[in-house]
């Protein structure tokens, strides 16, 4: 993927000795420690953040209108060496629910600062049981621990001794990976059953046997039944020629299974529709989402295809999608461009947007485009017959009726689902009821 999903990576430690910033520096990476009750609202954390970072001295002495982030990305840019950036805060408890989530959404949104914040509590648990991150699939949060000693989850190890058993064998360095992701998040035997329930899937469609059983040959597929009977009768012998098709191996999408992000992966998708689009229709939508006055697309007058050329044009579509095997043809993305219309029409928009001009603007585009697609196809049929005037108009009239329909059905279902992942709110009482406002961190 051209624009990987960036997440922000927050440690929990259960411990509060005030000896421990003092050896944040042996990392290696530029720090910032801060006090919880330092940290009362949003603009006073972005500030203490910024002086953090950038120290008292070296930050702006006359108001410049830009936040503490702001300055901190200048900062970052303009330093010759780039490292990694710590954030730690102590007695994280004393900072207000509602402030720290809005510093972790906020940090979350500049990845360009590879900040990694660190949270020290006097209890982990207490800690998580009165918190609730803002924006949970935003963060990766792991459990550091304190102490030396390694505590040994039973559950897990029982889970991973059985695979040593079994046909379909867990590699060491899978077992490893396994451990580890369990030690951060404290999943215990659930996440590794999670995991290894994922990862037989993964291995029963994409594996070498996988593309060794498919195939119709009689006599391959008797020497696959003969290496599995021998594996069947010898788990632990390493010598059986072909053993490795039975082992089961790390793989990089592991870690988006254990800990998924859908509605970071669904705004980055939204946001990237070049990697799921043809780049050709994303231009030309683009530039009429960012007509100033989007009813103007939509006309009493406009021609619309009729019913049945509608259906064969569906189906032509769905046949171009099945033949191209490149991912930059045209019919990849034409079961998207609705979406993809629909929130350029939004990014477009100020803080706040209109939802009937908005409707509009959707309707009027994607009806243009119908229109011109059904003169094209009435161009390439000139040649079959046309058909009688009323009989004509009928079918105009009936498809005009049912586009609007759908048309209307899929922004209904597009503004409903925006709401629930955050894009949009409702301004709140005594307000126009007919306008939204873009959620926090969109604008």
């Amino acid at each position: 993927m051209k624009n990987p999903i960036y997440r922000l990576e927050v440690g929990l430690l259960q411990n509060t000795s005030s000896s421990l910033p003092s050896l944040l520096h042996t990392t290696g990476a530029s720090t910032c420690t801060l006090h919880g009750r330092d940290v009362n609202d949003v603009n006073a954390g972005l500030k203490a953040i910024a002086i953090g970072f950038i120290g008292e001295t070296n930050a702006p002495a006359k108001k410049t209108g830009r936040t503490g982030i702001e300055e901190i990305e200048r900062w970052y840019k303009a330093r010759r060496t780039k490292p990694q950036m710590l954030l730690h805060i102590q007695e994280a408890q004393l900072i207000p629910s509602s402030v720290l989530d809005e510093l972790m959404h906020i940090l979350s949104l500049h990845p360009s600062l590879p900040i990694r914040l660190l949270l020290s509590v006097p209890s982990i648990t207490h800690f998580l049981s009165t918190w609730t991150p803002l924006e949970p699939s935003a963060i990766a949060i792991s459990i550091l621990s304190s102490s030396g000693g390694k505590k040994r989850n039973n559950g897990v190890e029982a889970i991973l001794r059985a695979s040593d058993t079994a046909p379909l064998k867990i590699s060491y360095e899978l077992a490893d990976e396994l451990r580890s992701e369990e030690a951060k998040s404290g999943g215990g035997p659930i996440l590794v059953l999670k995991a290894v329930k994922w990862l037989l899937v993964h291995h029963s469609v994409n594996s070498p046997l996988s593309r060794l059983v498919s195939t119709a040959d009689p006599e391959q597929l008797k020497k696959i039944q003969a290496l599995v009977n021998a594996v069947s009768e010898r788990p632990d012998d390493p010598v059986i020629p072909g053993r490795n098709l039975f082992e089961i191996t790390t793989n990089k999408d592991l870690s988006s299974v254990l800990n998924p992000a859908p509605r970071t992966s669904i705004l980055h998708a939204l946001s990237n529709s070049n990697d799921y689009v043809t780049p050709g229709m994303v231009s030309e939508e683009r530039e009429r989402s960012l007509s100033p006055s989007p009813t103007k697309a939509t006309s009493k007058k406009r021609k619309y295809p009729t019913k049945g050329d509608d259906r064969s044009s569906k189906l032509k579509r769905a046949d171009t999608v099945e033949d191209d095997d490149e991912p930059g043809e045209k019919g990849k993305g034409e079961e998207l461009k609705e979406l993809q219309m629909l929130y350029e029409l939004w990014r477009s928009a100020g803080k706040s947007v209109n939802l009937w001009d908005w409707l509009e603007g959707f309707s009027g585009v994607m009806s243009e485009r119908t229109q011109t697609q059904q003169e094209k196809d009435g161009a390439d049929d000139d040649g079959d017959g046309t058909k009688k005037g009323e009989e004509r108009d009928d079918e105009v009239g009936l498809h005009d009726e049912e586009n609007e329909a759908r048309l209307h059905a899929i922004f209904i279902r597009f503004v409903e689902e925006a709401r629930m992942i955050g894009l949009i709110r409702a301004r709140g009482k005594g307000r126009k009821a007919d306008e939204v406002v873009k959620g926090i961190g969109f604008v």
